[in-house]
């Protein structure tokens, strides 16, 4: 059966992406107000994203041209230019594409005093880190069951929900599963309510731990 999840795992390339076109909504408010900008429609990221697709599906030029003015607005300084590209490339990976042409104009970029050289510069720098694994999930499997192995998102990412995308990501690829396991050290205070949350519970199970050292 062909699903949305389907098609979003499938290997795809890109071609003509707009930098300028494809920030998460939470990302423009938070640059909007590390800038001063006062222009947003709105300042919740739901309400944001939804003002973003009805002016981009409007079918007038006048309303499609009004998003960019938005994004633009808050992608003039050497951080936003960075935290915008490294997104981008982190939401094409999440999308399964393995190929992308991304374009921008540089000269847009200049409004606040900023050179076509650091433009430049900031937007490589932002796609380089793009390419850094942010977050990472390891499981196996075995008929009904499986094992959680290994659940990390780097410390500077936890705020961007990487980790809830691998988790959705898991669950989704073991719905058939009917016995999940984690096992997680009875210190670790951090971890256990979140595992708690996703629906995990504890059982009389001990492990004994066997270690060789030289």
């Amino acid at each position: 059966m062909l699903t949305v999840e389907t098609l979003r795992r499938a290997p795809k390339a890109l071609l003509h992406d707009h930098l300028d076109g494809g920030l998460r909504p939470q990302t423009i408010i938070e640059l909007a107000d590390l800038v001063g900008y006062q222009g947003l429609p709105a300042h919740e990221a739901g309400a944001l994203g939804a003002w973003f697709r009805d002016n981009a599906g409007s079918g007038t030029l006048e309303r499609y041209l009004t998003t960019f003015e938005q994004t633009l607005a808050v992608m003039q300084t050497l951080e936003g230019l960075h935290r915008v590209a490294r997104e981008c490339v982190q939401d094409l990976a999440a999308d399964g594409v393995v190929y992308a042409e991304v374009r921008y104009a540089p000269e847009l970029h200049l409004v606040d005093g900023l050179s076509l050289e650091d433009v430049v510069e900031a937007v490589n720098a932002g796609f380089r880190d793009g390419e850094r694994i942010a977050a990472l999930l390891y499981y196996d499997r075995a008929g009904l069951s499986t094992r959680l192995r290994y659940w990390l998102v780097l410390p500077k990412y936890r705020t961007e929900g990487y980790g809830g995308r691998l988790a959705r990501r898991y669950f989704h690829d073991c719905a058939e599963c009917r016995r999940f396991i984690v096992w997680v050290h009875e210190s670790n205070s951090r971890a256990i309510p979140i595992y708690r949350w996703y629906g995990y519970k504890a059982d009389s199970i001990v492990d004994v731990v066997l270690i060789k050292r030289p």
